[in-house]
């Protein structure tokens, strides 16, 4: 990769933002994404640290799966997000489905529905049957095709134990083992982006996909005109290179829908300073998502966390001090007789910009209340 080491700690200094479609527009820099990650099997093991390359997420369900994994995690829960991802990767039918399944289906990807119509396994279970006994049982059954055993696992345990996850996430084997020695490699996603998935855990673990955007050479451009490269972390798939190991996707802890609240975030001090970080570099700046993660890690003790946010809390009286210079020069608040406030709840001082601008009244009424 070209450039200096990467260093995680000196990641997400550089500005980003985001496209209608919730992919990340990357000025040139270092960054460290916290992300959600799931399984794409139903089966097989999911070892802690393994190490991974990064490929594009394809198959009949990839497009389903992305939608997903961008849109459903601020409506429902991990877990029942996992579950439907083996239900769609085992040849299910919308029927055969759990119903909070189904209730996911409706509201995220409903145009995907008809895809679901017919059960993939039940229509190969069929087919391979009626094979192995027109061939007097020279044609292999479904039960001696490991990966198509798998899935009728998978169905069978469903059947039985509903949506209930922890039985579910009972087939596939975390058990740890030795962490590897090697480095990740580096993918070279296009001449200029270069990325890599790393994690210390498991499936519905909180991983961390590393990038740098190279600057085009020989390109002069101010801030405010620099050129974004675009990345869509939600088409990758991390790759194990082992058959025996499962593949994993990912959901940004932090995107278009905000701060992605699960309790993993506070357990994991790493990936909350990070979050920190995105939220205090996107652009426009959303101060929804610095408080959303303030209140949910007001307890974490860990020294880098501490420090985001008193960066944070620097930005935000920076901030106050910017809204508060045309009240003054209106003559509608002297600065002595005043009670400053902060936003409200589900209000954003970004949301109130337009092209820089904010209307006195909507300033008053944000940052403080005159007497």
């Amino acid at each position: 990769m070209e450039g200096a080491r990467y260093n995680e700690k000196n990641a997400n200094q550089a500005s980003f933002s985001f496209d209608d479609s919730g992919t990340f527009l990357f000025s040139p820099g270092d960054y460290s994404i916290p992300v959600m990650t799931y399984c794409m099997k139903s089966s097989s093991s999911s070892p802690e640290g393994h190490t991974y390359t990064l490929d594009q997420l394809k198959g009949k369900f990839g497009p389903i799966i992305k939608k997903l994994n961008v849109k459903a995690p601020a409506h429902f829960s991990i877990s029942d997000i996992q579950i439907l991802h083996w239900s769609l990767l085992s040849g299910l039918s919308y029927e055969e489905m759990t119903e909070e399944s189904q209730r996911i289906i409706d509201q995220i990807v409903p145009e995907h529905r008809s895809e679901l119509k017919k059960s993939f396994l039940s229509s190969m279970e069929k087919k391979l049957d009626d094979l192995s006994e027109l061939s007097n049982g020279k044609t292999p059954t479904l039960r001696d095709i490991p990966y198509l055993e798998g899935m009728r696992n998978f169905r069978a345990r469903l059947r039985e134990v509903g949506n209930d996850y922890e039985e579910l996430r009972r087939l596939i084997d975390t058990t740890p083992t030795k962490k590897k020695s090697i480095e990740t490699p580096w993918s070279k996603i296009s001449e200029n982006i270069y990325a890599r998935f790393v994690t210390e855990g498991s499936f519905e673990d909180i991983g961390f996909l590393q990038v740098r955007i190279i600057p085009e050479t020989g390109r002069t451009i101010n801030s405010e005109s620099q050129k974004r490269y675009s990345l869509d972390v939600t088409t990758f798939v991390a790759n194990p290179n082992d058959s025996r190991v499962q593949p994993l996707s990912f959901t940004p802890l932090y995107g278009m829908a905000g701060v992605i609240a699960t309790s993993r975030i506070a357990a994991n001090p790493r990936a909350a300073a990070l979050l920190f970080a995105l939220a205090l570099t996107a652009y426009p700046m959303n101060w929804d998502d610095f408080f959303k993660l303030k209140e949910m890690l007001e307890d974490v003790q860990d020294k880098d966390v501490q420090k985001q946010i008193e960066k944070g809390k620097g930005t935000l009286r920076k901030e106050h001090d910017e809204l508060e210079k045309p009240l003054k020069e209106a003559g509608i608040i002297s600065g002595k007789d005043k009670k400053c406030i902060g936003p409200r709840k589900n209000e954003s001082l970004g949301h109130l910009k337009v092209r820089g601008q904010i209307s006195s009244e909507s300033t008053a009424r944000l940052i403080c209340s005159s007497f």
